[in-house]
């Protein structure tokens, strides 16, 4: 289970990587893309409050599907727990050995 845990921890860190940035700099680029917002409300009232709600809306679908994998993750954790020793306990036997 630890060496998943550390599989997945890896993974996420890659894809950050893979993005050219690291999570100090995205504060940066938010606080730009706010900044932006904030001109474009000036300029034109309407396109900033679409721009704002569609954006709402990608960050509580980003939301939902982080909860939504954290909750898969967890539930496979338990089953791992639970059906791991039986698993181990069948490995000593040809019959069974395939569930280990």
């Amino acid at each position: 289970t630890a060496t998943l845990l550390e599989i997945v921890d890896q993974l996420c860190i890659g894809i950050i990587q893979a993005t050219g940035t690291t999570l100090e700099e995205m504060g940066g680029k938010i606080a730009a893309l706010i900044a932006g917002l904030t001109t474009i409300q000036i300029t034109a009232p309407g396109a900033a409050a679409i721009i704002i709600i569609f954006l709402a809306f990608l960050a509580i679908t980003a939301a939902a599907i982080v909860w939504f994998s954290l909750l898969v993750r967890k539930a496979l954790i338990l089953i791992l727990v639970v059906l791991g020793p039986i698993a181990l306990a069948g490995a000593g036997w040809d019959v069974t050995r395939g569930w280990f």
